[in-house]
């Protein structure tokens, strides 16, 4: 393997939008294509070490896209895990509080969750990146030419 290949393994650098918008919905796809196969057709032995390598290479792309436009990826995941975990707090207080008449509120968390994360995935994908050097490099979308630096966020 060239250090090229192996660029895509690791989570440090930037990736521009167009990269992003080809990889993402790919590895998306492949954790799908997984979690279809993996009940019904393949042993745990091989279907393993492929969720694994899936997961890390969306984490390595999404990680290389938030650094693109500057932003303090640990942070980011911090903070996306502490959402997550105050809204099953936040159901299972409800429905222990308030019995039968807070399953509305409790499917109302619930559905945060998988409609969260694509959303945070399709923002991502829009945000336009820093078109110079930032802490993470010159990659992504500092590598077009003839563009005044932005360093800030888009709506």
């Amino acid at each position: 393997m060239t250090s090229r290949h192996l660029k895509l393994f690791s989570p440090f650098g930037r990736n521009d939008r167009q990269t992003y918008a080809v990889a993402m919905p790919l590895l998306v796809a492949a954790g799908w294509l997984l979690d279809w196969l993996v009940p019904a057709h393949l042993p745990s032995v091989i279907s393993l070490p492929l969720s694994l390598l899936a997961g890390w290479l969306s984490f390595t792309v999404l990680t290389k896209r938030l650094h693109d436009f500057g932003l303090d990826v640990l942070g980011i995941y911090l903070g996306a895990f502490a959402v997550t975990l105050l809204v099953i707090l936040a159901g299972m207080f409800a429905t222990s509080s308030f019995g039968a008449d807070a399953e509305p509120v409790a499917v109302a968390l619930g559905l945060l969750l998988p409609l969260g994360w694509p959303a945070f995935l399709v923002w991502v994908g829009f945000q336009k990146g820093h078109t110079h050097q930032n802490q993470h490099g010159a990659g992504g979308s500092a590598q077009k030419t003839g563009v005044q630096p932005t360093g800030y966020l888009t709506p």
